[in-house]
């Protein structure tokens, strides 16, 4: 039977996606390993796991009324393209990541400066849509990885000497790192902002490749609509 590695996530805009992705690619080139692809970034609200491939519709409907997208209101940025892509989306606060760090195994993520911690309402829109899915997922009887949200996205796979997991600000200087991480001279804006969030399932599957890692799959329709 085939099997696919299933989790919920954001995925930014394009522009926020190449930014991250320029970080990734000097990440590489500094630390070696393999830089993911704009496409595949994505900050992990719930890590499913491996299923059986005809379970995505059911995995999909756990996201059946939630926004498809979140933006930021009052971007400057934004153009009356941008503005009609947002029209639907739900407004949030900006959600910035600067913060450079290793869970080990040569897995370098970027991540917000600061992580928030319990259940207060400091918490980021994020950790809010993580706690709904995760809720279906307990109803719906569905095995997750329940371990405290970290918000992350991936960006290498395969570095060498990066050892900091605690992570490096970026923001605020020309290079980053420390004497176990060696230096990153970053030479896209250190702050990554998405002007736009995008729910949805992606899915990892046997012939997954650095150039296309995931599907992805937005949120489900309600039955019965057009």
């Amino acid at each position: 039977m085939a099997r696919a590695r299933f989790f919920y996530a954001l995925r930014p805009d394009p522009a926020a996606a190449d930014q991250l992705a320029a970080i990734a690619a000097q990440a590489a080139t500094r630390w070696g390993g393999r830089a993911f692809a704009a496409p595949d970034i994505h900050l992990t609200l719930a890590f499913v796991g491996m299923q059986p491939v005809e379970r995505q519709p059911a995995l999909q409907a756990i996201l059946q009324g939630l926004p498809a997208r979140f933006h930021i209101p009052g971007d400057s940025r934004a153009t009356a393209a941008d503005a009609q892509r947002t029209a639907d989306a739900d407004p949030i606060p900006a959600l910035s990541l600067s913060r450079l760090g290793s869970f080990g195994h040569g897995v370098l993520w970027i991540g917000p400066a600061k992580q928030a911690d319990g259940a207060g309402s400091g918490r980021s829109f994020a950790h809010r849509l993580a706690q709904e899915i995760r809720a279906r997922l307990r109803d719906a009887g569905i095995a997750f990885d329940d371990r405290p949200l970290k918000l992350h996205a991936t960006i290498v796979r395969g570095a060498r000497g990066f050892t900091d997991e605690r992570g490096v600000d970026l923001a605020g200087t020309e290079e980053a790192g420390d004497a176990g991480a060696g230096r990153l001279a970053v030479a896209a804006s250190p702050i990554v902002v998405a002007r736009t969030w995008s729910l949805a399932l992606g899915a990892s599957y046997a012939d997954s490749t650095p150039l296309r890692r995931y599907r992805w799959w937005g949120p489900a329709a309600p039955a019965g609509s057009p």
